[in-house]
């Protein structure tokens, strides 16, 4: 019994927690970023869930990222909440939060990523998207914006 309880803690050690407070060590597009977290050999991937920004290719992309970058800066401490699930990249999916700002929300809010209809489950994201939309905030400012799994799929496979 001591010993499965034993495994059963150094599993649970292993795995990503929620709650974890880890430090921005690189913010590569609009709905990612790369962090440093305590007791980890290694740095960690995280995608912010339910919501897809532009590729960096695509119009708003770079305005994405940079907008992800001005609220978490290299840097700074970062909360992560997850539940350990990874995309089929092996990012972390999470949701971050910057200096008391929720980044997930914050980018939709800005009009700086979708709601990843695929995957949301926060109905405060539509509405949020709706409102950003109707005032024209980021990426709505186009005519007519792609959305990114539609300009990935558009997309040549060697991009």
């Amino acid at each position: 019994m001591i010993r499965l309880l034993f495994a059963a803690l150094l599993v649970l050690s292993s795995t990503f927690a929620w709650g974890e407070t880890c430090t921005v060590i690189s913010v590569p597009e609009g709905d990612s970023l790369r962090v440093r977290c305590p007791g980890q050999k290694k740095p960690i991937s995280i995608r912010l869930m339910q919501i897809d920004a532009p590729e960096l290719d695509q119009p708003n992309g770079i305005r994405s990222r940079d907008f992800l970058r001005f609220i978490c800066p290299v840097g700074m401490n970062v909360l992560i909440e997850s539940q350990g699930k990874k995309d089929r990249h092996e990012r972390t999916l999470g949701s971050v939060t910057c200096n008391e700002i929720n980044a997930n929300v914050a980018m939709v809010k800005a009009g700086h990523a979708w709601v990843y209809s695929k995957y949301a489950k926060d109905k405060e994201l539509y509405a949020l998207q709706a409102e950003a939309r109707a005032t024209h905030m980021g990426l709505w400012r186009e005519p007519e914006p792609v959305a990114p799994w539609e300009f990935r799929e558009a997309a040549p496979r060697d991009r």
